[in-house]
């Protein structure tokens, strides 16, 4: 005997497929202030200049034009409007005149051209659909001379022509191969580069957004699985321009603090105080610069965040004298994940006051991660952030200043890598799903930690790898990125990268060749050995950072600088007698990969690791939505 069970849908018939729709034709026009909403058939689109160059058209099915933006654009950006647009409207078209920019939209099939001063196309969207569940797409010309730039940590090309990204937080722990579309971190930035003209294109949604420079022809898509298709296009000419646009209207990163500037040590794992002690007194005896070491997983007490095992680190207090009497710096791990554990205080008061993500019907959330079953807390919402921010005066007690935010992609131990899309944030009384906001995660976390820190540091700038952007510490950002500031300090010699990647911080002869023809800035000069002086990161900051752009800087790993004194020679017989556990390579990101800041325009030879975007942790991963360094200066 079979019940209904046996006659679901979906084990019969064949599967109907989705249809998706455009807006339809312009119907009409309605302006507000400086936003005109324009009006289609099934839908239509708020188009508004942010900033002179800068052009946002928002869409909308149905309903009204909705102008919110995410936390990715700088607070300055989000209510600012460039005034005295010209509106021209004729019986086909709409054209719009900004001081740098003309927008044209055709009534009958919504195409949106826009030109710069000189009347020249630097972006046609020929089309934008809807699927019925709410993804979004649409198509760009593509002209054959077209180079792509941008999208942060993609482990692939420089130039993205030809190749399709994915935007989802995601971590990968290996392979860091081209052919993985997303990693740590998202940046939804685009720069189309042809005929020696830049601009750039920013989706505005935290959600999965997919680039696809290689799937149709003389084309190219940007699309969204979820959430509004909010789109900034931004006006160069030169690359620098789009960038110094793109970095303004994201918020730029702050100065870090000076300690910072340094030799930083980082590896997995120093499992107890006395190795701790041991490697600092190491560095000491054999003259090897060392201003940072990080503390990962092991210091905690079974990994619950805000402790230090009773055992392995019976005096934190003592170890933090004596290696601040050495000039050396704690940074330890911190991680989202709360172990379930009715007897510790952060898990007790998380449930108590309803910090946790959660679902709908109410129940907490629980995914596994390095404590066991853990819960979340839920950082869209700003008392959680602050409530988190002040567990922090557990870590600045023992004169830490400086965190390392890790696993905020969020990543979870399960086959997704990741919370259950279902799950809700408040989103501080917007509620919406994990996935319309799972790239935002390791911003807002990051952000918390950096606000908590500094209100805890009586105001002195927190040091939060992984995002030093407009709030200095995002882990994973929404949009922006951090810059390499701190140099890979190399000890190694190898002429072959990792997976056919360019890493500077790997200093054989190719490297001493490829520096100074792809690194082209007048604020440094690299000798013969391709060696910068380590003091020329504060330098590059002053220089680059009013114009929202930043260079690299290198230590050579057989004669390298120390901050404060002359160089150390290392010759290969001096590195050979270093102990075995001593990790040559040091950056403001203990794992984040180095990127190069730039190449010839067109040359895909080359390839890069990093960026900034959307994304949460600091290894090498979204700022824009996300978590890494990156080699352009970002939020």
């Amino acid at each position: 005997m079979e019940g209904s069970e046996a006659i679901r849908p979906d084990k019969h018939g064949a599967a109907v497929p989705e249809t998706w729709k455009s807006i339809g034709s312009f119907t009409e026009i309605e302006q507000r202030g400086d936003v005109f909403i324009c009006r289609a058939e099934r839908g239509g689109a708020a188009a508004l200049f942010a900033a002179p160059g800068v052009f946002r058209i928002k869409f909308f099915v149905g309903g009204e034009a909705d102008l919110a933006s995410t936390i990715a654009i700088d607070p300055a950006f989000r209510q600012k409007t460039e005034s005295g647009i010209q509106l021209e409207e004729t019986v086909d078209r709409l054209v719009f005149r900004s001081s740098i920019l003309e927008v044209e939209i055709e009534k009958t099939t919504f195409i949106i051209t826009v030109r710069d001063t000189e009347g020249q196309v630097i972006v046609r969207q020929t089309g934008i659909s809807f699927s019925p569940r709410g993804g979004a797409s649409a198509i760009y010309d593509m002209p054959q001379d077209s180079h792509f730039y941008g999208l942060g940590e993609k482990s692939s090309f420089l130039d993205k022509c030809g190749e399709r990204y994915t935007n989802w937080n995601t971590d990968v722990f290996a392979p860091h191969v081209p052919e993985i579309e997303a990693l740590y971190q998202s940046i939804p930035f685009l720069i189309h580069m042809r005929d020696g003209r830049s601009c750039g294109l920013f989706l505005d949604n935290p959600g999965r957004t997919e680039m696809d420079m290689r799937s149709h022809g003389m084309a190219y898509t940007m699309g969204c699985s979820t959430g509004a298709y909010d789109l900034y296009i931004i006006a160069g000419p030169k690359l620098k321009d789009v960038v110094t646009r793109y970095t303004a209207l994201t918020g730029r990163i702050q100065l870090p603090p000076k300690w910072a500037l340094g030799y930083h040590q980082s590896r997995y794992s120093y499992m107890d105080q006395q190795e701790v002690l041991d490697l600092a007194r190491t560095f000491r005896e054999r003259e090897i610069p060392c201003d940072v070491i990080y503390l990962d997983i092991h210091y905690m007490d079974e990994y619950r965040v805000f402790t230090f095992d009773p055992v392995r680190f019976p005096d934190p207090g003592s170890m933090m004298k004596q290696l601040r009497d050495m000039g050396i710096r704690i940074v330890p791990i911190v991680d989202p994940g709360v172990k379930k554990d009715p007897n510790y205080r952060i898990y007790r008061e998380g449930v108590q006051q309803d910090h946790f993500c959660t679902k709908l019907e109410g129940d907490i959330y629980f995914g596994e991660v390095w404590p066991g079953t853990s819960a979340f807390p839920d950082f869209t919402d700003d008392r959680t952030a602050a409530w988190w921010g002040d567990q922090h005066a557990f870590y600045t007690g023992y004169g830490i200043e400086g965190i390392w935010n890790d696993m905020n992609e969020p990543a979870i131990f399960n086959e997704s890598k990741t919370m259950d899309l279902d799950v809700i944030h408040s989103n501080n009384g917007d509620m919406k799903t994990h996935e319309e906001l799972h790239n935002l995660y390791g911003l807002l976390m990051s952000k918390a930690t950096s606000e908590g820190m500094k209100r805890h540091m009586d105001n002195r700038r927190p040091f939060v790898p992984g995002g030093l952007c407009r709030h200095p510490a995002a882990r994973r950002r929404l949009d922006g990125g951090q810059p390499q500031l701190l140099g890979a300090y190399g000890a190694r010699d190898a002429d072959g990268s990792e997976y056919g990647t360019i890493r500077p911080g790997l200093l054989g002869s190719r490297y001493r060749r490829v520096c100074p023809s792809y690194i082209r800035s007048t604020a440094c000069t690299l000798d013969t050995d391709g060696r910068i002086l380590p003091l020329l990161p504060q330098s590059f900051f002053h220089r680059y950072h009013p114009a929202g752009t930043m260079g690299f800087w290198f230590g050579d790993g057989r004669n390298s600088s120390e901050i404060y004194r002359s160089s150390l020679p290392l010759d290969a017989a001096y590195v050979q007698s270093v102990p075995a556990g001593f990790v040559y390579g040091a950056a403001s990101n203990p794992s984040a990969r180095t990127g190069i800041s730039g190449g010839p325009e067109g040359d895909k030879s080359m390839r890069s690791v990093s960026a900034g975007g959307f994304g949460s942790r600091g290894s090498g991963v979204p700022a824009g939505y996300g978590s890494s360094c990156g080699l352009s200066a970002g939020r």
